[in-house]
């Protein structure tokens, strides 16, 4: 805690990111419901191709994500189809429900 000078304002710190925290989350139904994936920092590669099977070791199939949420200042890129092709957009703020193009269809992100 700091105390400014001259006042009796007081400031706490806290911070609000840790090595456990997610950088976003995935689901698999509007309004952040379904099966959920979370991406961690230091654990994604900066691009994650989905596959035909499942994202990684989750259950969540490739072109079945439909709501992110997107934490501590992360900035995410959903790609409609593998090597960056398709629809795609820049997120840094929670979506309910991915727009056309990407609701559903997503086979490629990009965590920065």
């Amino acid at each position: 805690m700091w105390l400014l000078p001259d006042s009796n304002i007081s400031v706490t710190s806290a911070s609000t990111t840790s090595s456990t925290s997610p950088a976003f989350t995935a689901y698999t139904d509007i309004n952040y419901g379904g099966t959920s994936f979370d991406v961690t920092p230091n654990t994604y590669p900066k691009y994650y191709q989905l596959n035909l099977n499942k994202i990684g070791d989750t259950n969540i199939p490739d072109n079945s994500i439909k709501s992110i949420k997107v934490y501590n200042g992360a900035s995410v890129t959903l790609y409609q189809h593998p090597g960056k092709q398709g629809v795609s957009n820049t997120y840094t703020t929670n979506v309910s429900q991915l727009p056309q193009g990407l609701f559903g269809d997503v086979s490629e992100i990009e965590v920065d």
